[in-house]
């Protein structure tokens, strides 16, 4: 279970480039910039138990999960003091540095980004269903929606149809 915990943060320091714009060379969302330091800092280990295979076309990450509690707790561990003692020593200059070396996208980042926005999926929508009593009034009827923007649009028509806005 810990090595899935892992695994997923680190997928997600990948996946979290989507919200990298390269032509300002600017993060849109703060904790999809901290997931990316998370997983620089394990990549950048003298011996990194993260690995990341990227063929152009396709991504793999993979976590030594043998070293987690070792290795891994450590360099993350190490992170954290230094974030700390930035912090409690309002030492903005060299944190603030830290930190932007840590999340700066390099080239190779930046082609990992390019494949992980064309293999990403449209977000889900989750529309929820309707009930209504049927036209004589003795039963109840189920209206499903699909899970998509139209789905969204159908849902709040037939919502408002008898009750306008």
């Amino acid at each position: 279970a810990v090595h899935v915990l892992w695994l997923n943060m680190v997928r997600a320091g990948v996946v979290g480039l989507e919200f990298y714009t390269p032509e300002t060379k600017q993060w849109r969302q703060a904790h999809m910039r901290a997931r990316f330091c998370i997983l620089q800092t394990l990549l950048r280990q003298e011996n990194p138990i993260v690995k990341i295979a990227h063929d152009g076309d396709d991504l793999t990450v993979s976590v030594d999960a043998a070293r987690i509690a070792t290795d891994g707790h450590k360099a993350i561990g190490d992170l954290l003091n230094h974030l700390n003692i930035y912090k409690a020593t309002a030492d903005v200059v060299a944190g603030t540095a830290y930190f932007e070396d840590l999340t700066a996208v390099n080239d190779r980042f930046v082609a990992i980004r390019e494949t992980v926005m064309k293999l990403r999926k449209p977000r889900k929508q989750f529309v929820q269903p309707h009930t209504r009593l049927n036209a004589d009034g003795t039963d109840v009827e189920l209206i499903e929606f699909d899970g998509s923007v139209e789905g969204v649009i159908r849902s709040f028509v037939t919502r408002h149809a008898d009750v306008p806005l």
